[in-house]
């Protein structure tokens, strides 16, 4: 199946959702249709999962899992202790120089990842020794035999130097105890073997998650979970499906969020710790949840109130932080001021991918993707990200001025919203302040968690979606990244602002009726 089948297919899933959605108030009455309501949300999530899963076609050639996720996660993690955060490029080049020599190019270029710079190969080739150094003979050969099966998943890809001109690994130190120890647990696993199972672990727990949510909010919400993240536009196979363990923190957030809802505080602050750790910024939200009760008169019996899911919070947090500082790495730093150098090293840059208040800001089309390409390919995602960044700063009064409409949209909306309300307080906050790749945005299949699965906030999110599969069926905007990003990103804002607008009118009006605080 092609990515438009894909698309089409998700286009009219949503469309029947919402259509549903839309007709609920009027099939009240009618009790026998409503019997249908679970196993019409049984058919629909199956049908999200089979067009989540390209129908079976997956990745086509490559097969269920995703090898160059794979490259960077299972390689980045499994040999932290020799490559750090730094060293994944550079060790791969030497790989192949003794592995494959005769397709070597010198020239081809490799992002350099403490510098963020692009070099040679023919440079890396120069730091063979330093790089073998960091290695036991024994790991070496371990590392090159796992390099030798991604350059064969697909050897003109990867031939090409395209992977390695990438972030590179940039998984938290909680990431990195988490999956490099789940490799080292099945040593004698072959490499394809372990991988090809791995692949299947992600869709998995979110079904296991959705049995969890069914048994604590009933089979509706159960159903609408896994239906959400599977016909979920920012969720495409094509980009993090059949890849090793990526959905883990968005799984750990939303049971959380349920968890918070349903009385269980302790272990939702358990679950907030632990998505926070795997992905830093679903403490956005739970900051959001902290400024809700500060911001009401009676915050000290609130803050007492929530004092087992602040302790649970804090200590899960203080127990990840602590075990994970002791990770080995080849740097002096620990692991953990390792983690904060590298992503402070590309924090501030810009990706054509990203989705955000910055995105809309930062596009021009004098400068997206296809304007770069016509300059010629040297340097062009250096050039996209100066351009970018130069066209955010010449807007920075409006940007500012926006993001300051949204921080007091924030503020009045928490006033007023219910405690897990909050969590998608906290999702706007990172809308408007944290650029993020389009992939995590995945996390709004745990918006209507936060509303109980309200009609009302459904049908916002299901138009949301609707109009950014339609946006992808326009060619001018889907062949172009950066510039179907800025549409999107644009639309995110109409649907953030939407939704906080609307909580904030109906507080006040259940304020005006004198009827219960949301």
């Amino acid at each position: 199946m092609n990515f438009q089948a894909v698309n089409d297919m998700q286009l009219g899933l949503l469309v029947v959702f919402l259509a549903g959605l839309l007709a609920g108030p009027r099939l009240r009455g009618l009790s026998g249709l409503l019997r249908w309501r679970d196993p019409a949300l049984a058919v629909l999530a199956a049908a999200s999962l089979f067009a989540y899963l390209n129908a079976f076609e997956m990745h086509g050639a490559l097969g269920a899992s995703h090898p160059f996720e794979f490259y960077h996660y299972y390689v980045g993690a499994a040999y932290f202790p020799e490559l750090g955060y730094t060293g994944l490029y550079e060790a791969s080049v030497i790989a192949d120089l003794e592995d494959d020599p005769e397709h070597f190019d010198p020239r081809a270029r490799v992002l350099n990842q403490r510098t963020y710079e692009y070099e040679r190969r023919g440079q890396v080739r120069m730091r063979a020794d330093e790089i073998k150094a960091r290695f036991t003979p024994e790991r070496w050969i371990d590392f090159k035999r796992d390099i030798a099966y991604f350059r064969s998943r697909a050897p003109q890809v990867w031939r090409s130097s395209r992977l390695q001109r990438d972030h590179g690994y940039n998984g938290t130190p909680v990431t990195t105890a988490l999956l490099g120890g789940l490799a080292r647990l099945v040593p004698a696993v072959p490499v394809g073997s372990f991988i090809s199972a791995a692949a299947w672990l992600d869709p998995l727990i979110v079904l296991g998650a959705g049995a969890w949510i069914a048994r604590m909010a009933g089979l509706t919400a159960g159903l609408l979970f896994v239906f959400l993240w599977a016909v979920n536009p920012f969720n495409a196979y094509g980009y993090t499906g059949g890849a090793y363990l990526r959905h883990l923190w968005l799984v750990a957030f939303a049971l959380s969020i349920v968890c918070f809802s349903k009385g269980r505080a302790a272990v939702s602050g358990a679950f907030a710790a632990l998505a926070a750790g795997l992905a830093l910024f679903p403490a956005l939200p739970v900051a959001a949840l902290a400024a809700r009760d500060l911001l009401r008169p009676d915050r000290v019996a609130r803050l007492r109130e929530r004092a087992p899911f602040w302790a649970a919070l804090v200590g899960t947090g203080l127990a990840l932080l602590l075990s994970t500082s002791l990770l080995s790495d080849p740097g002096p730093d620990s692991p953990w001021l390792a983690f904060r150098e590298s992503i402070g090293v590309h924090a501030g840059a810009l990706s054509p991918n990203h989705v955000g208040l910055a995105s809309v800001f930062a596009f021009s089309p004098s400068h997206d993707l296809r304007a770069i390409e016509k300059r010629g390919p040297e340097g062009r995602v250096r050039d996209w990200r100066a351009e970018s960044l130069d066209t955010l700063d010449s807007r920075s009064l409006a940007y500012r001025a926006v993001q300051l409409c949204f921080l007091v949209g924030i503020v009045l909306f928490l006033r007023g919203a219910t405690p897990a309300g909050a969590w998608f307080a906290g999702l706007a906050a990172v809308y408007a302040f944290v650029p993020l790749s389009h992939y995590y945005w995945a996390v709004l299949c745990t918006a209507p968690l936060c509303f109980g699965f309200d009609r009302r906030s459904l049908v916002l999110l299901a138009g949301f979606w609707l109009g950014v599969t339609l946006l992808r069926q326009v060619d001018a905007l889907d062949d172009v990244l950066d510039r179907l990003m800025f549409a999107v990103s644009a639309l995110a804002g109409v649907y953030f602002a939407v939704v906080l607008g609307d909580g904030i009118l109906r507080a006040r009006s259940a304020a005006t009726s004198g009827g219960p605080a949301r």
